[in-house]
């Protein structure tokens, strides 16, 4: 396994072989076979939901390995999730606040909304909920890193701890990706 850590390693040091969206900033802390082995159960934690990350990403123009990666970093792929204090839970560890904000971006563009506080546990619409999330962050915040942000904390700004790791691990995981599943 220490192969792949290495590879794993030259790819995010040069981002040569990465797309401009997962492009490691400076600042970001070198990959670790630890990154490697959370990518790995990252990636088989997802499993019974890759289709929809998968659709849900394609539909919101966003990278699903991205997308996954942001998932698990909330909630580890666990559909009944549920942060005490913050009153997060599903998939995408969306708050009341965040579930409403999730309606009032889809009324704003004409769709009749879907989403509500009560639809967090159900996998599917908390995975594209978080997609619909994700895909504002990017248009109001103009970059991937201040959209995963966003996501996070409510509001756009440098990217934080946690929008890094998010990034990382999903360079990881399209590594991880590509190991097991071969381009044909």
């Amino acid at each position: 396994m220490k192969r792949p850590a290495r590879i794993l390693a030259s790819v995010l040091a040069g981002g040569a072989a990465l797309s401009p969206v997962h492009a490691v900033s400076a600042d970001a802390k070198k990959p670790t076979a630890s990154i490697h082995r959370e990518a790995e159960q990252a990636h088989k934690a997802g499993q019974p939901y890759r289709a929809h990350v998968k659709a849900a990403a394609k539909a919101h123009g966003l990278d699903g390995h991205t997308l996954e990666a942001l998932l698990y970093k909330e909630s580890g792929f666990d559909a009944k999730a549920y942060h005490k204090r913050t009153k997060a839970r599903g998939l995408g560890q969306h708050v009341p606040s965040g579930a409403a904000a999730v309606g009032r971006i889809q009324r704003a563009r004409g769709e009749t909304p879907w989403f509500t506080y009560a639809r967090t546990l159900d996998p599917v619409a908390s995975i594209h909920a978080a997609a619909e999330l994700l895909a504002f962050g990017l248009e109001l915040c103009g970059g991937l890193a201040e959209a995963i942000r966003m996501y996070n904390t409510g509001r756009c700004g440098k990217p934080n701890a946690f929008s890094r790791a998010v990034l990382r691990l999903a360079a990881a995981i399209r590594f991880v990706t590509e190991i097991e599943e071969p381009r044909t």
